[in-house]
């Protein structure tokens, strides 16, 4: 049972519940007033740690069908860097909320993970997911679209058409519109 969330698990009738109720909401006012030992303390933190585990996406490879799988060393960094970069998908916002949960807890503030990524994690949602501001047409790089070759060359799945550069997933397609031609709709302003 998770600390501080006695009435969803311990709702019952019975004696042996109403105990464990009881017993939960007393442990949860003494660690509040901070009426328990330190030792009991540790070991109630050491429980959680345990409860918790460890953050699986630390030691999880970066995906390589979503960006930023080349610069990241781990799932975890490649969640930030997307987050700072703008991009959130649903599944990201679910994870970087699991995140939020993992390394605010006031049991986890000890370990190295927590210490390495709570500031990065921090800044990355402090950046805006806002739209971009206008641009106007003159202002986007590339005013002509892309010449193509006679003869067949290989190419990535998705190609710019204002310039050279060719990408297998959207997510870094999206980055290279967003850093070289003013974003998405900008792109598609100066295409079609």
């Amino acid at each position: 049972m998770l600390l501080g969330e006695c009435r969803r698990w311990c709702g019952g009738k019975e004696e042996s519940e109403q105990r464990e109720r009881s017993l939960a909401h007393r442990l949860l006012r003494a660690r509040q007033h901070g009426i328990l030992s330190e030792e009991f303390v540790q070991e109630l933190a050491e429980i959680r740690r345990r409860e918790l585990g460890d953050l699986e996406e630390v030691t999880t490879p970066p995906d390589r069908f979503d960006a930023f799988a080349d610069e990241a060393e781990n799932r975890l960094e490649q969640d930030l860097l997307m987050l700072r970069n703008g991009i959130r998908t649903r599944a990201m916002k679910s994870r970087t909320n699991m995140y939020r949960a993992y390394m605010n807890d006031p049991d986890m503030q000890m370990l190295e993970v927590v210490q390495r990524y709570k500031a990065v994690l921090t800044e990355a949602e402090a950046v805006p997911s806002n739209l971009a501001p206008y641009v106007p047409g003159d202002a986007i790089p590339g005013d002509a679209l892309r010449e193509w070759a006679s003869l067949p060359t290989l190419c990535g799945p998705l190609v710019c058409q204002l310039c050279v550069a060719h990408f297998v997933c959207e997510a870094d397609f999206t980055v290279h519109k967003k850093q070289e031609h003013g974003g998405d709709k900008a792109y598609r302003k100066r295409v079609l």
